[in-house]
């Protein structure tokens, strides 16, 4: 059963402009579900460290008006901390911010690509980097080719081949589907990349996901 928080929760509305903060604790589980609901707009602050000494990276996730929002983190042994801001200019008459820890079987924040076309790619985005802190991380990926021509895909950061080339022969239909045992990690916020050798009929997908570095 997941556990709520008691140092990351409020349900005590704020004022215009307000800011609830909570405190630090490290998670007893693998993985954290954020839920926020507001009558009014706001932004979660999401800060971690490993420990008090190091450093404290962060993201920001926007909450729209009466909507609930739910996200899962992977923190490993990371400690962290929410805020939640009343972005609008009208006190909430609703609010309930909330941390709950357990092992979701979907804690990582799992992402995918997936190009099908008959053009030559050239650093075509696979994913933007993910933020400070953070790490894109590659489990999966699958090629296939429609046309009797030579075929190879490689992967970059910034310049620098991280996967690949993966070749493929000159007949139509050949592909591979090639899953990582241990996943390709990605450097710190930095995007990914690919790059293709030949404008023919194909199919790229690439599946992975995000976590702190």
């Amino acid at each position: 059963m997941p556990a709520a928080s008691h140092l990351n929760f409020t349900s005590t509305n704020l004022d215009a402009s307000a800011t609830f903060v909570g405190a630090w604790e490290q998670p007893p589980a693998s993985s954290v579900l954020i839920t926020v609901f507001s009558d009014q707009a706001g932004s979660v602050l999401l800060e971690y460290r490993r420990n008090s000494s190091s450093t404290v990276e962060s993201e920001t996730i926007v909450t729209p008006a009466s909507t609930q929002v739910r996200q899962i983190r992977f923190f490993g042994k990371q400690e962290f901390r929410l805020s939640y801001t009343n972005t609008s200019v009208t006190t909430t008459t609703a609010l309930e911010v909330s941390a709950y820890f357990g092992d979701y079987p979907t804690a990582r924040n799992t992402w995918n690509y997936h190009e099908d076309s008959s053009d030559a790619l050239t650093d075509a985005v696979v994913h933007a980097a993910p933020g400070a802190g953070l790490s894109l991380y590659v489990t999966n990926i699958v090629i296939s080719t429609g046309a009797a021509n030579a075929f190879n895909v490689f992967f970059e950061e910034a310049t620098t081949t991280v996967l690949g080339p993966f070749y493929l022969e000159a007949v139509a239909g050949r592909g591979a589907a090639i899953e990582l045992a241990s996943p390709k990690q990605i450097t710190a916020n930095t995007a990914l990349t690919v790059t293709s050798s030949a404008a023919i009929a194909h199919s790229i997908d690439v599946t992975g996901y995000i976590d702190p570095e």
